[in-house]
């Protein structure tokens, strides 16, 4: 059941881990474990469950060990607590967002979403968040949003 879903993980954890700055590793892995995210929405669901589920994946132990991995890619961006903490609320506020209730959205569009809420939330306090130009032009072009900010680069709401 799983065995797709590890495929992938791991295949973005290897494609992540061959690049150089910490930056772009994180962005790969973000970007990739997405992907996986929306592919596989209804298993999301119940990866994201209880403890129990959590408890039985935690004994896999190739499981685990990705896991582990792209925590570590994921929390490089920000050394320390900080970004171990965003590291986890991503993993999992994404897992969660994805399977959450009867979304009325495409893969597309959910992942336009995920991606501009992974971007924002694991962005390090120093940075600013900005979203990319394709995904603007998506976004301007189902008309959820009306217009630039030219100031802030940011689609503002109708």
């Amino acid at each position: 059941m799983v065995g797709p879903l590890i495929g992938q993980v791991s295949g973005t954890i290897e494609a992540a881990e061959a690049l150089r700055d910490r930056h772009a590793r994180a962005e790969r892995m973000l970007v990739g474990f997405i992907g996986v995210v929306v592919q596989h929405r209804s298993l999301m669901s119940l990866l994201a469950g209880g403890p129990g589920v959590i408890d039985m994946l935690r004994g896999h132990r190739e499981l685990s060990g990705l896991v582990n991995r792209q925590m570590a890619l994921l929390a490089a961006v920000e050394p320390g607590p900080g970004g171990t903490i965003r590291a986890v609320v991503v993993s999992r506020g994404l897992s969660g967002a994805a399977s959450a209730g009867p979304l009325d959205l495409d893969d597309n569009a959910l992942r336009i979403h995920l991606t501009e809420v992974g971007r924002h939330t694991h962005a390090a306090p120093h940075t600013r968040c900005r979203p990319t130009r394709r995904s603007l032009r998506s976004a301007i072009a189902s008309n959820r949003w009306s217009r630039l900010d030219a100031g802030r680069g940011r689609p503002a709401r109708r």
